[in-house]
């Protein structure tokens, strides 16, 4: 029991820290910074000229790209992931990364962090000056995101190269989409981009799941409005003695703006970390400014003094946290990944428990949210070193993830014992994956067999009807009008004005938005709070913002 217990644990662990790392396609929601400068040490010059790279015919095509019986070598960084030191020990024991150096003779040496290490290491690494050839998903820990490292003149500008990459041309020039998201304002990349294969965000994968067991006892249909979910977190706590019946962060906003989307405002990211800004109708507005913000922290004011929320939210500052509290027979609902619904009901020690996804919660029935999960169909994937050693070689091997001999494996991995293949000739994993019967998370059984596609099937690692179903009811209710695109460029002058601006007001706002939750301060005071953010110069950085917004609307 206590075996199957930790392998439980073990699963929730991995779903969190794929809510936190982004390893679904489109999370990053890190800004671009700054106009991108010329390296000071031309590429050529560190790795040879590439106007010899080949472009025959057969280019586009997966191919041999060492000589016949030789082996080359590149280093690549990348995330941990759960699946690393569980079914696999390296990135290199992946079943697609093992079929790709058979089929192209380059063997990748990992250059893997331990997990929750991440930003700090990638910071050691460049500090060092010694790079590897290849980043892959650096932009989702570095604090200026993947156009930051080429600012930085850490990775190269991929538009240079673009007439020597068949495969990826082609697929960048499929979408205008493709292209706004993926460019900067000045028309460099810093990245071989991942593309949803069909533009559209994959179904919404986050959630509010609530204890159906406790809604059947008190006899409520699942809430809808805020005011219904005060009547039935009431009633968790008067007629069933539940403690926490409602599970908040210690930030006191939940991940995702999946319990504030319905006031109209976006504020908190896939990370747990404040939002600088979201827009409407092209105009960039500011939280704490608005009407909904105020009304959203009295509403958790009124439910924290009644005992509606936990008493000791400010615990949950971490994974561990979170996770143990997720499965607490004490409590009654959460924002938390949709497909963890079932591990959290076999954790939890009350045997009755059942959890039902709910809708996100607004003033009104009916009324339309515009902000809430939602992800990018595109986001920066591979990217190259400026000390690349051998930079043809890496172009050329990079290229080949966007061949149509190679997105279905990418996707799938070369073994169909994992996978089924439908008569429209569609693939999809299959119960060696989704049921295990060696008991490890779907999640690792996908990252050890096709660990990083390019060309991204949508919804791939999703194998419950179930899960897609709820989340679809998430999409419908949003329209992600107010979204701000993660391609949003800022120039240098712009991000030193924003940071010099942004990091007081963030850690005043971050410290005070608790303190009215808890009925420390008193909203007597709110009119003071606005203003001192006013008086910090939030419209200097709002107005750095709107100009980066322009632009990219102008794209």
């Amino acid at each position: 029991m206590k075996k199957r217990h930790r392998k439980l644990v073990k699963t929730v662990v991995a779903l969190l820290l794929c809510t936190v790392l982004g390893l679904m396609t489109g999370c990053s929601k890190n800004v671009q910074t700054g106009n991108i400068e010329s390296n000071k040490n031309s590429v050529k010059e560190q790795t040879g000229d590439t106007q010899e790279m080949q472009q025959t015919s057969d280019a586009a095509k997966l191919r041999r790209l060492a000589p016949e019986g030789e082996t080359i070598t590149l280093k690549a960084w990348r995330p941990t992931h759960t699946t690393i030191g569980t079914r696999i020990e390296s990135w290199e024991d992946a079943l697609f990364e093992k079929w790709l150096e058979k089929q192209t003779g380059i063997h990748i040496e990992w250059l893997t962090p331990v997990g929750g290490t991440e930003a700090d290491n990638l910071a050691v690494i460049i500090s060092s000056g010694e790079y590897p050839d290849l980043f892959f998903d650096a932009g989702l820990v570095y604090s200026t995101g993947a156009y930051g490292l080429l600012k930085e003149g850490v990775v190269i500008d991929i538009a240079k190269y673009l007439d020597k990459l068949p495969n990826y041309s082609a697929q960048l020039n499929k979408s205008d989409l493709r292209k706004k998201e993926s460019y900067s304002d000045d028309g460099n990349m810093a990245a071989f981009y991942r593309f949803n294969k069909t533009d559209k965000p994959d179904t919404t994968w986050y959630g509010i799941l609530m204890r159906k067991d406790c809604l059947d006892k008190v006899g409520i249909e699942v809430p809808k409005t805020y005011d219904q979910w005060y009547s039935v977190l009431t009633a968790f706590k008067n007629q069933l003695g539940i403690e926490k019946p409602y599970l908040l962060n210690s930030t006191g906003f939940p991940k995702l703006d999946m319990f504030t989307g319905g006031l109209g405002f976006g504020y908190m990211n896939y990370g747990g970390n404040t939002q600088p800004f979201y827009q409407v109708d092209g105009k960039i507005h500011y939280a704490p400014l608005e009407d909904g913000f105020k009304k959203y922290l009295q509403m958790m004011n009124r439910w924290y003094s009644e005992g509606l929320i936990d008493q000791d939210f400010l615990s949950l500052s971490s994974m561990n946290a979170e996770m143990t509290s997720y499965s607490d027979p004490q409590t009654g609902s959460m924002v938390a990944p949709l497909s963890m619904g079932d591990v959290i009901k076999q954790l939890n020690t009350d045997e009755n428990a059942e959890y039902v996804a709910v809708p996100n919660p607004v003033v009104t029935e009916g009324d339309k949210l515009h902000i809430g999960a939602s992800g990018s169909p595109v986001s920066a994937g591979i990217q190259v070193s400026s000390k690349c050693t051998n930079l043809d070689l890496a172009l050329q091997w990079c290229d080949l993830f966007y061949s149509e001999d190679v997105i279905d494996t990418s996707n799938f991995g070369p073994d169909d014992t994992y996978y089924t293949k439908a008569a429209d000739g569609t693939y999809h994993f299959n119960d060696q994956v989704f049921s295990n019967p060696d008991g490890f998370a779907a999640l690792d059984m996908i990252y050890s067999i096709a660990d990083y596609p390019c060309i991204v099937e949508n919804d791939r690692t999703i194998g419950d009807d179930k899960l897609i179903e709820e989340g679809k009811m998430y999409d419908e209710q949003n329209d992600n009008s107010y979204v701000i695109s993660s391609a949003l460029t800022l120039t240098d002058e712009e991000t030193e004005t924003y940071n010099s601006i942004m990091s007081n007001i963030i850690d005043y706002v971050e410290e005070m938005q608790v303190k009215y939750i808890m009925g420390i301060e008193s909203f007597n005071n709110y009119d003071t709070f606005v203003q001192k953010i006013k008086d910090m110069n939030i419209d200097g950085a709002m107005a750095a913002y709107q100009a980066a917004l322009e632009r990219y609307n102008a794209r």
